[in-house]
């Protein structure tokens, strides 16, 4: 069950691709469970015991910049709501999905502008998941022999443990040691299988997206899109970001790791 503990997983690195931006290292993790849980904080909620996975929030995964090509994400656990947790007093919303359930790619999320979140209009962002890449070249995700590498030559042991943006803790047991080498190791990508370091739509062609699948699927009518979060299996480390607009209640983006 979601609680404060799950907080110190929030690591300062990362943060959401939004709108009309190009990812980076920023906005993709590299943990070797991939993208396991959001955590999303929400200011006005309006009624947060009502909150539903499938009336409120969309997941969509892909890996290319034709959002035509991507695909629902697997189905995330429960739903949990903490009132008052979230920055300056918003009720931050936990969502997890298994391990590996999402990898190697990206996820869009969706907060839909309904009666029960507050939100007048969609909002969409997106997180990233490259297993094992150290962010070594802005040009490109490739994990190869050199993110093995560093792993190899910064490492951290129980009495230097690593901090928890550290880039070559790929498991996020704040050790960088062996372990970390192998996870780069069997997990190598090339230019054809790498994470693409895609442009998010614009905000036009995001909401044209969601109105498409409101006509296909009458019960996602009303609907906004927000942003997506990481959680990792040993409570650790990720980012956050913060966005706010004219609508009654506004979101804050946070990805972390370590929390299953």
């Amino acid at each position: 069950e979601a609680n404060a503990d799950d907080d110190a997983a929030i690591a300062p690195d990362k943060a959401a691709l939004l709108l009309g931006q190009t990812a980076t290292f920023a906005n993709y993790t590299s943990y070797v469970s991939g993208l396991n849980g959001i955590m999303i904080d929400i200011a006005g909620l309006a009624y947060p015991g009502n909150l539903s996975l499938t009336e409120d929030f969309a997941f969509r995964v892909g890996n290319s910049n034709n959002l035509d090509n991507w695909t629902a994400a697997a189905a995330p656990l429960p739903i949990a709501v903490r009132q008052g947790a979230g920055i300056d007093g918003s009720d931050r919303v936990t969502i997890l999905w298994p391990d590996n359930a999402i990898e190697k790619q990206w996820l869009q999320v969706t907060v839909k502008a309904t009666d029960n979140t507050g939100l007048a209009e969609p909002d969409v962002f997106y997180f990233g998941n490259a297993i094992g890449e150290a962010g070594d070249q802005s040009f490109n995700t490739i994990v190869n022999a050199t993110d093995e590498i560093v792993a190899r030559n910064f490492q951290h042991s129980a009495v230097d443990r690593a901090l928890i943006d550290d880039p070559y803790d790929y498991n996020r047991d704040t050790l960088v040691d062996g372990t970390d080498q192998i996870i780069a190791r069997e997990n190598q990508t090339n230019p054809l299988t790498m994470l693409r370091l895609i442009t998010a739509p614009a905000v036009d062609a995001a909401i044209e997206q969601l109105d498409a699948q409101d006509m296909a699927d009458p019960k996602t009518m009303s609907a906004a899109l927000d942003w997506q979060y990481e959680y990792e299996s040993a409570r650790s480390k990720d980012a956050t970001s913060k966005r706010s607009n004219d609508a009654e209640a506004t979101v804050d983006m946070l990805l972390a790791v370590g929390l299953m």
